[in-house]
This record gives structure tokens, C-alpha cells and sequence, in this order.
């Protein structure tokens, strides 16, 4: 979920949240919605295919109450508050190939994704990590992580493998770009 006065986008995190209003702060809250499908939940996302998110009409957030959410396909923002607010909150983030998304509030576009599985986070810092050092030598690493099945991990990694060496990721991105 997002805090803030005036929230433009909203994050998509794959699992599960139970959250209990504990201050409302005179706070008011917005429900977001996006569709996943089951092949996108089994891994084959695609930024193209992904569908647009769409945003419920902010309403008074209650003292007491509990929010339930998919936080694959639900999400909120909380904005207008004149005093604190305070949430209590349980998630559960299992493993999963469907990337983190961040979606624009307002046209309700995807913007932007990343890893959400641990192992693909790691891999990505190491990429990065070697791109920083100047390892030209490691070109082979970063070409195999864009044959990953994840979708964020190919993304990030060709991200990386094009600020270290532009030339060698030409031909990994125009088939990234025909094909993903």
C-alpha cells in the first residue's frame, strides 16, 4: 500500500494481507484492483499482456476494521489524513514467479516491475554488482539470466547487461523485444 498525500501509483506484491485499522487518523482509503490471470501467476507474465489497474472511489477508512487482501491483485493508498494513522499488519510473500508491479493511480498503467522471488533479487545485485565493476568478462552470465523464466530477472538483467556492454546485449534485445 501507499501513504501519502497525493499517492500516484500503487504496488502490486505477490501474496496475502490481513491489516486492522487500529487509528484512522481521519484518514480516507482507495482500493486498487488488477487482474492476473492463472498463466500470469504460473509465470508467463508480460508487460504488454498486463491488464490495467483499475481504482475504487476513496472512502472513510474505519477505526476496527479489517481489510483482507490479494495483495497479487489488490492494493490501497491512504491519503487526507489530519492525525496519525495506524495500521496492524499480517502478510504472507511466498514464492513467486508474477513480478512486483507499480501501476499509475491515474491512467492506471504499468510502470514498472520487479523481482519478487529472493533468488532473482540476489542474482539481479550480483548482476549489477558486476556491471559496476566493469566485468565484460561476465557478459555470459548476464545473457543466461535473460533466458530465465522469470519474467523480472530477464528484464533486470538485460537492464544491466546493456549499460555494460550495448554491442553484446543488441542481439539479446531485439529478441526480447520481438518475443517478451
Amino acid at each position: 500500500f501507499t501513504c501519502a498525500a497525493a499517492a500516484h501509483s500503487t504496488l502490486f506484491v505477490p501474496g496475502a494481507a490481513a491489516i486492522r485499522v487500529v487509528a484512522n487518523g481521519g484518514a480516507s482509503i482507495r482500493r486498487h484492483h488488477v487482474a492476473v490471470s492463472a498463466a500470469e501467476r504460473a509465470g508467463d507474465f508480460s508487460a504488454a499482456q498486463a491488464a490495467p489497474c483499475r481504482s475504487d472511489p476513496p472512502r472513510a477508512l474505519v477505526t476496527g476494521e479489517i481489510l483482507h487482501l490479494d495483495t497479487t491483485c489488490e492494493s490501497f493508498t491512504i491519503g487526507g489524513a489530519s492525525g496519525d494513522v495506524m495500521l496492524l499488519e499480517l502478510t504472507v510473500q511466498p514464492p513467486s514467479t508474477l513480478p512486483v508491479r507499480t501501476y499509475d493511480i491515474a491512467s492506471g498503467r504499468l510502470t514498472g516491475v520487479s523481482a519478487a522471488r529472493r533468488d532473482g533479487s540476489f542474482r539481479q545485485m550480483a548482476l549489477t554488482l558486476l556491471r559496476h565493476l566493469g566485468r565484460h568478462d561476465a557478459a555470459p552470465l548476464f545473457a543466461a539470466e535473460i533466458e530465465s523464466d522469470d519474467f523480472a530477472a530477464r528484464w533486470a538483467a538485460m537492464r544491466e547487461l546493456v549499460a555494460l556492454d550495448a554491442v553484446a546485449a543488441r542481439p539479446h534485445l531485439a529478441r526480447m523485444v520481438a518475443a517478451d
